[in-house]
């Protein structure tokens, strides 16, 4: 199950959601938008330490996030009184994500992450028109992989 469990609305039904989750971890929804960043919760595309925190004693904690949004919450619970902004430009780590690059409809390969995500959300459309709402059809890893 996906470690954010709780994080998205769910269906428990599984009819009439449209777009799921790749990793098959039971995640469904009808946003585009939702289905993005769940994504992206098998998949980081960004990185982020908090810039405060990582300069905490050694064996202390610091804290890591996945998303922008994820470390603004932090900083406006844990550091009130500082430069938000000014925070996040600090804790932006270089980062070359790395994901599935082959659809697991069909096999296509994609350089970015925008277009494997845009690529099978038009599938995701199609089978919604043809009425199929499960991930039957998905391999992972292609079987052409040889994985």
């Amino acid at each position: 199950m996906c470690g954010r469990q709780g994080a998205f609305p769910r269906d428990l039904s599984g009819v009439g959601y449209v777009y799921r989750c790749t990793a098959k971890c039971g995640y469904r929804t009808n946003s585009r938008e939702h289905w993005k960043l769940h994504e992206e919760t098998h998949q980081p595309q960004e990185f982020y330490i908090c810039g405060i925190c990582k300069h905490k004693p050694e064996g202390e904690k610091y804290a890591v996030f996945g998303r922008h949004k994820e470390l603004l919450f932090h900083i406006r619970h844990e550091h009130p009184d500082r430069d938000a902004e000014d925070i996040v430009r600090q804790s932006k780590q270089d980062y070359v994500a790395g994901f599935k690059r082959r659809c697991g409809f069909c096999g296509d390969r994609f350089l970015t992450w925008d277009l494997r995500n845009e690529h099978i959300l038009e599938h995701f459309d199609s089978m919604h028109e043809r009425g199929v709402s499960d991930m039957s059809e998905w391999k992972d890893p292609w079987p052409a992989d040889g994985a």
